[in-house]
């Protein structure tokens, strides 16, 4: 008789200054993108899930490249799955010093990922939601959110530029933001 494995296994496939890449494999699913197709329309709504609850959605009815998305929180009727994942973010959310020491304190988060390839990247972000509100003020309301779109550049090209959207989710609750450490 043979007995499977069943315990996820992160690999770290290529390393460098800029990134690391990894792969997921007997991953949990648990923490995953999914797209839902709104029947009324010709909608589309990206989230980013946790135990199939929406974390954050973001619903677009345009399918354009320089339209603002309306982008709204997924947690608003359970309480319960919200606390949940943010006392877990609270493990994961140690300060780390670089790429290596980061991979190591996220190794657990990645396990819970579909199989599949990843990237570690460090960036530089403003905590906003692009509204200019620090990004504990995302709603569960539908708004327009000007940072999920690319922009035509008006020169003498029409030059197009477009990004991916980063969006932070908090580990501590909003009553904790001090002003003058974000200044």
């Amino acid at each position: 008789m043979f007995w499977r494995n069943n315990r996820p296994e992160i690999s770290l496939l290529q390393h460098d200054v800029a990134h690391i890449t990894f792969s997921v494999r007997n991953g949990k699913a648990l923490l995953r993108p999914c797209i839902i197709h709104d029947p009324d329309s010709y909608a589309g709504i990206h989230t980013l899930s946790w135990h199939g609850s929406p974390l954050i959605r973001f619903y677009t009815e345009a399918w354009c490249p320089t339209c603002a998305e309306f982008v709204y929180a997924g947690f608003s009727n359970d309480d319960e799955g919200a606390a949940e994942f943010l006392s877990s973010l609270a493990e994961w959310n140690q300060p780390g010093v670089g790429l290596n020491e980061a991979f190591t304190a996220l190794t657990p988060l990645f396990s819970l990922f579909a199989d599949g390839y990843y990237r570690l990247e460090e960036r530089e972000l403003y905590p906003t939601d692009g509204n200019g509100h620090f990004f504990w003020a995302v709603g569960n309301e539908k708004q327009p959110n000007p940072a999920t779109t690319g922009q035509w550049i008006a020169d003498v090209d029409y030059h197009y530029q477009s990004g991916e959207p980063c969006f932070l989710l908090p580990g501590q609750p909003p009553s904790r933001f001090n002003p003058q450490r974000a200044g």
